[in-house]
C-alpha cells in the first residue's frame, strides 16, 4: 500500500475524519474517490473533487426563457465540456409563469400579494439557492426581466457572467457591458466558459 499525507485544498470537511498532516495508506483509489487507512487501522472513503480545487468541476447555472426550447441543448453541450450545470429549472414548462399568475388570480390576489405566497416563496429559494452554489452564470437570450436579474445578482457577486446571443439584435443595450463575455455560439461560449 502507498502512502500519503493529507494536504487541506478546502477546511470544509476535511477536519471531520482526517488529520491534516498526518500520513495514511492508501487503500485503493480513482480518479475522483481515494479509501484510505489511518495507523489504528480505521478506514476512510471521500471524494477528491470535494476537497481538491484541481479536480473540481465548475458550476454553471444556466438561464433563459422557458419557452426557449434550445435550453436543453445548450446545458447539455455545456455538460458535455465537463462542467457541472443547473438547469432544472427549466422543467416547469413554458406556461409555468402563467399557470400561477392564473392560480393566484383566482384566489383573489395581486402580484405583490403573490410574490408573498408559499410557490413564490419557494420557486425562488430553489433558484436562489443554485444560483449562490454556482460560479459561472450564462444567460441565453432570448430572456425576460427574471434571467436579467438573475445574471445581474451573479455579477453583483463576483461571479463571471456570460450573455449568449441569439442573433444580431435589433436593439442593442449598452449595459450589457457589465458582463464578462458576449457571444454568438457554442464555440464562442465554451471559449469564454474556459477564459
Amino acid at each position: 500500500m502507498a502512502s500519503m499525507t493529507v494536504t487541506c485544498f478546502d477546511n470544509k470537511g476535511v477536519e471531520d475524519f482526517l488529520t491534516v498532516g498526518k500520513s495514511y495508506a492508501v487503500i485503493s483509489e480513482t480518479f475522483t474517490t481515494i479509501r484510505i487507512v489511518d495507523d489504528n487501522g480505521e478506514k476512510y472513503h471521500y471524494d477528491k473533487m470535494r476537497f481538491d480545487p484541481r479536480l473540481k468541476k465548475k458550476k454553471v447555472y444556466v438561464i433563459g426563457s422557458l419557452r426557449n426550447p434550445e435550453i436543453p441543448a445548450w446545458a447539455a453541450r455545456i455538460r458535455d465540456n465537463g462542467y457541472e450545470v443547473f438547469d432544472d429549472w427549466f422543467a416547469a414548462g413554458p406556461t409555468a409563469d402563467d399557470s400561477w399568475k392564473e392560480y393566484e388570480q383566482a384566489r383573489g390576489r395581486n402580484y405583490r400579494d403573490a410574490m408573498k405566497g408559499y410557490a413564490a416563496r419557494h420557486v425562488f429559494e430553489f433558484d436562489k439557492k443554485h444560483i449562490d452554489a454556482a460560479e459561472i452564470g450564462v444567460l441565453i437570450l432570448p430572456a425576460g426581466k427574471s434571467g436579467h436579474a438573475e445574471l445581474g445578482y451573479m455579477k453583483g457577486q463576483g461571479k463571471k457572467c456570460i450573455i449568449v446571443l441569439n442573433s444580431e439584435a435589433e436593439r442593442w443595450d449598452i449595459m450589457y457591458n457589465f458582463f464578462d463575455h458576449l457571444v454568438y455560439d457554442i464555440d464562442e461560449l465554451m471559449e469564454a466558459l474556459n477564459a
